[in-house]
């Protein structure tokens, strides 16, 4: 047969494409990895983040929450509190009750 026969055969277009739908089924298949590698690393950092900022995990790292006992409300500023005051303190293993002695209001923030 000759070249130009062989090109039109139907068994060689047959395996002409199917040629070609392997090398595309083979490039679908690297982009589908290389998709599910990218959002594999998107819920690596989202779920990094998430435990970074978990209050639980801060609280881990020595810090507290102190809230009103009565109101429940947080107290984020020394001038919310007054003496006297009951105020519920919490940490990583547990709670604390505690009442205002003394107040202290710098003149400054330590953010400054």
């Amino acid at each position: 047969m000759s070249e130009s026969a062989l090109q039109v055969h139907p068994l060689f277009r047959i395996h002409q494409n199917r040629q070609y739908l392997d090398q595309r089924t083979i490039a679908l298949e690297k982009m589908i990895l290389f998709f599910m590698e990218k959002e594999k690393n998107k819920l690596l950092y989202i779920q990094n983040q998430l435990k970074a900022f978990n209050p639980f995990n801060i609280l881990k790292r020595g810090y507290t929450v102190i809230s009103d006992d009565k109101s429940g409300a947080v107290l984020k500023t020394v001038s919310e509190t007054q003496v006297g005051q009951t105020v519920l303190l919490q940490f990583a293993d547990g709670q604390a009750c505690a009442i205002i002695k003394d107040i202290h209001i710098l003149s400054k923030g330590l953010e400054e």
